[in-house]
């Protein structure tokens, strides 16, 4: 009701904008919010250099067009993630066009057989580069193109800082629902996550023992 996520609030969004992204973040390392680094940095340091600077030659090489813009976003120190957009139908087909033309020439002179499960998302990681480039490239040649980018929405109670949140030691009295499942009506979840993930686990558990 408050962000109108309904038909009629996101079709007069829509209409309104042409492209609509995720939230613009600055760039740092997890956990150092003031040490700003560049996108190119950040993946270099997160991931591997040879793909990026792969993906760099196959844009200077088969779009010249766009490879200024993408310097400039590359050492930009803010950037969306996610690959989460809703764009106009034509924008959309240059879209995909752009970025699987060029993630499809990556996945051909790359190799992946010794990357661990995180580092083969690759493509995804790449994705989210090419996202931001497609975006700045047609921003700089129209300049009256309409562009929003969403803000970040924690939906919760209100009443959790996942900062500090230390859920396992808060005096609650959670009452488990009952579900109708077979094998005797429980469901098990096993979870696995780093210290990266950390305060996306606590809303994760937090929202499993209220719900």
């Amino acid at each position: 009701e408050e962000n109108l996520w309904n038909y009629d609030g996101i079709e007069a969004l829509a209409s309104k904008y042409s492209i609509i992204t995720a939230p613009i973040y600055n760039i740092h390392p997890y956990g150092i919010p003031n040490f700003l680094q560049t996108s190119y940095e950040h993946y270099c340091a997160e991931h591997y250099k040879y793909d990026i600077d792969l993906m760099l030659r196959i844009i200077k090489n088969k779009y010249p067009e766009h490879y200024i813009d993408s310097l400039r976003c590359l050492y930009s120190t803010q950037c969306f993630f996610g690959n989460i957009l809703i764009m106009q139908r034509d924008i959309f087909d240059k879209y995909c066009e752009f970025i699987f033309s060029i993630l499809s020439d990556v996945e051909k002179e790359t190799n992946i057989l010794n990357y661990d499960s995180y580092q083969k998302r690759i493509f995804g990681f790449l994705a989210e580069r090419l996202s931001n480039i497609f975006i700045e490239s047609v921003k700089s040649k129209n300049k009256n193109l309409k562009i929003f980018h969403a803000p970040m929405v924690y939906v919760n109670n209100g009443n959790i800082k996942l900062e500090n949140a230390h859920i396992f030691n808060k005096k609650k009295n959670y009452i488990p629902r009952e579900i109708n499942v077979e094998h005797g009506g429980k469901i098990n979840i096993v979870m696995s996550f780093d210290d990266k993930y950390f305060s996306h686990a606590l809303a994760t558990i937090e929202s499993l023992l209220h719900n």
